[in-house]
């Protein structure tokens, strides 16, 4: 009886505003009445990442500091309260305020919310006061604006650990879609079963809120782990040279390039002066009996013709999703995208797999011309 007083009492509240001002629905009510300043945090460095996240959300009432002049940026959210920031961008977006009625315990009246409006289900958690996972977050986030307020802004279909498997997996392919979600490196791994930091959090929010903050994404990613029809037999000793969406199989594996593309930046990888971000979307395959291993230094890419040789050192090579070493047991096949510098006035590029025996020797150089989509 009493949960469902209080909920009428919620309902009564909301309709009700303080103030006597009368609200219409819109992102409009995020607009902050007065600036604050993240000075008032003692443990918010200046020039922190998430530090104009952390303004607008003070400032719209979405998030609040840890004590008087505390923010804990590092520290964990509990599943209330990232329910509960997620109540409060629900109620501002459609009464221009957030007025949550006391309850027992604390975040009940939010929880109630919550489920009138088919956020969460009621019995959907057993418990509210453990840690909150980011994938939980995004569960939460993910239904506390109309569907119109959340238009697609980027294709992203693949997450390198996002599966069929994974809790959310809709919520949070909805908010990459929408540019809320960005990712944790420049591949958007997304990291669903860690805990969600306050500051992450804050980041988050922000984007929800203030859609101009949203970020559109070059997630260059392999959806199919399919290599291409195409294909060239590379037999070992010489040079053999293929051009792009076309499989060269080895006696030791096979592997094709789908595509490659040039950005002047890449997400959150920005070159050095004077370079681009050139990406080559790979697939591999072990189509023998036996496991075999290769190395992901073994490709390295050249410029400035195709008989250009240049030293590992000064090839450019940024990062991979593909391990150092790339094991793959008998018929296993894996994709991943291999990112280098380049100089910003090329526009081809040859992707060069150099096989060698044990003292050294080239067994074989299988290359990929490269002709990068800008």
């Amino acid at each position: 009886m009493r949960k469902a007083i209080l909920a009428v009492m919620l309902v009564f509240c909301m309709l009700l505003p303080l103030s006597g001002a009368v609200y219409a629905a819109g992102m409009e009510n995020f607009l902050p009445q007065e600036e604050v300043s993240t000075i008032q945090f003692q443990d918010v460095p200046e020039g922190a990442w998430y530090e104009e996240a952390l303004e607008r959300c003070c400032a719209a009432g979405l998030i609040e500091g840890t004590g008087v002049d505390t923010f804990t940026p590092e520290g964990s959210l509990t599943r209330a309260q990232a329910l509960v920031m997620a109540v409060r961008v629900r109620m501002i977006y459609y009464t221009g305020q957030c007025q949550l009625e006391e309850s027992e315990p604390w975040y009940q009246s939010a929880l109630d919310y919550a489920v009138v409006r088919k956020m969460v289900d009621r019995d959907e958690f057993d418990d509210y006061d453990v840690p909150a996972t980011r994938g939980e977050m995004a569960h939460f986030l993910a239904t506390a604006l109309p569907v119109e307020e959340m238009g697609q802004i980027n294709a992203v279909f693949f997450l390198p650990d996002v599966t069929e498997e994974t809790a959310y997996r809709q919520d949070i392919f909805l908010l990459y879609r929408t540019g809320v979600l960005t990712g944790s490196d420049i591949f958007g791994s997304f990291r669903p079963e860690e805990e969600i930091t306050r500051a992450e959090a804050c980041a988050i929010l922000a984007r929800l809120a203030f859609p101009e903050l949203r970020r559109d994404l070059d997630l260059f990613l392999p959806s199919e782990m399919i290599l291409p029809e195409a294909s060239l037999a590379a037999p070992p000793g010489g040079t053999v040279t293929a051009q792009e969406e076309t499989a060269l199989y080895t006696d030791l594996f096979g592997f094709g390039v789908l595509g490659s593309y040039t950005r002047a930046r890449l997400n959150r990888f920005q070159p050095t002066e004077g370079k681009k971000v050139l990406a080559v979307r790979m697939v591999l395959e072990n189509p023998t009996a036996s496991p075999v291993s290769i190395p992901t230094s073994a490709f390295e890419v050249y410029w400035g013709g195709e008989e250009s040789v240049r030293p590992l050192a000064d090839n450019g090579y940024v990062s991979s999703q593909l391990p150092e070493l790339i094991a793959l047991s008998s018929h296993q096949i894996t994709a991943g995208v291999l990112l280098y510098e380049v100089p910003e006035e090329e526009e081809t590029f040859t992707l060069s797999c150099t096989i060698r025996y044990s003292g050294g020797t080239a067994a074989g150089i299988y290359q990929v011309l490269c002709q990068p989509e800008k």
